[in-house]
């Protein structure tokens, strides 16, 4: 029913499925093998085209990861900075009213003790 041919790939004979086949120079096997490897050509291209598609945004991801952190470790230091005077200014006014109240305290002390320290070792007295 069909032409008797010739594979031009391995050159076995083979029929055609139709009388009117002039292009076909293939036998059956053949042109299963070749459009099976057209077809893992083009799956294998595309795989490797996502696959660099992918390693491109992790680099982007990681260039942005690496300059977001660096931009918030900036900020916070530079906000750390910004409220260190506010703390120390606080220390600074705490230490002052207490030493305020210590040499109030001071003086009353010495107001009430007639000029007299506590830290004086007392005389034992002898039974």
């Amino acid at each position: 029913m069909g032409i008797e041919k010739e594979c031009v790939m391995c050159g076995a004979n083979f029929t055609t499925r139709s009388n009117k086949a002039t292009s076909i120079y293939r036998c059956e096997a053949c042109h299963s093998d070749k459009k099976q490897n057209r077809i893992m050509a083009t799956y294998t291209k595309n795989l490797e085209s996502q696959v660099v598609s992918l390693e491109d945004r992790v680099l982007r991801l990681e260039s942005m990861l690496d300059t977001t952190v660096e931009i918030m470790v900036k900020a916070e230091v530079m906000n750390q900075l910004n409220h260190t005077p506010v703390v120390l200014d606080a220390v600074e006014k705490l230490k002052i009213d207490t030493e305020k109240k210590l040499m109030a305290l001071n003086t009353r002390l010495v107001g009430m003790t007639g000029g007299h320290s506590f830290n004086k070792k007392k005389k034992k007295v002898k039974k």
